[in-house]
């Protein structure tokens, strides 16, 4: 799946090693992005609740998101990532939320 460039080889650019990084940073920019779709889209449909528990676990799930975000931001184009991902996250949320309205009308 991903591509891994010869150690020995140097990194200039044109060079098949760079163009390897390059198609790894975009693989790993898609894998991000439509997990991203998936958990926006799948906290939007299971609907709004306030228990304890569930708050908890948000601010956990901040918590590891910001950890994940700040560790893409190290590489190269992973701003990149992180801006589509918050995108995919909102519109997927979007979706979910509008597919759960749609099913439980009276909420």
């Amino acid at each position: 799946m991903f591509n891994k460039p010869d150690p020995n080889e140097l990194i200039f650019p044109g060079s098949p090693g760079e163009a390897a990084l390059h198609q790894n940073v975009e693989m790993l920019g898609l894998m991000v992005i439509s997990a991203a779709l998936f958990l926006g889209y799948w906290l939007g449909a299971k609907g709004p609740t306030t228990s304890k528990s569930s708050k908890i676990w948000a601010i956990v799930g901040v918590a590891l998101a910001s950890i994940f975000a700040g560790t893409l931001l190290g590489i190269q184009g992973g701003i990149l990532i992180v801006f589509w991902a918050g995108i995919g996250l909102g519109g997927g949320f979007f979706l979910g939320n509008r597919s759960y309205k749609r099913s439980h009308p009276d909420k």
